[in-house]
């Protein structure tokens, strides 16, 4: 998802993200959309995504930053 997006749905530089990311995540699970056996994977996603958000830098340009996140997002777990 392209920065730009993101920024739409969510407040870039006040949000917790590892909850929000957990929140979605057990929703999907609760509803039939996330196999418990597909949890762990995509944790794990959800923590890389976390942690490339909590390294955005607080000033100068965002480029770099814009790239690593839209590739953190995109790169969706293997299915088992």
């Amino acid at each position: 998802m392209p920065y730009a997006a993101l920024a739409r749905y969510y407040d870039l530089e006040n949000a917790d993200f590892t909850e929000d990311l957990d929140y979605w995540l057990d929703l999907a699970e609760e509803h039939g959309r996330l196999h418990p056996d597909d949890r762990e994977r995509w944790d794990a996603w959800a923590a890389e995504v976390a942690a490339v958000i909590r390294d955005r830098p607080e000033r100068g340009p965002l480029e770099d930053f814009q790239v690593r996140l839209s590739e953190a997002a995109s790169r969706r777990p293997e299915r088992a």
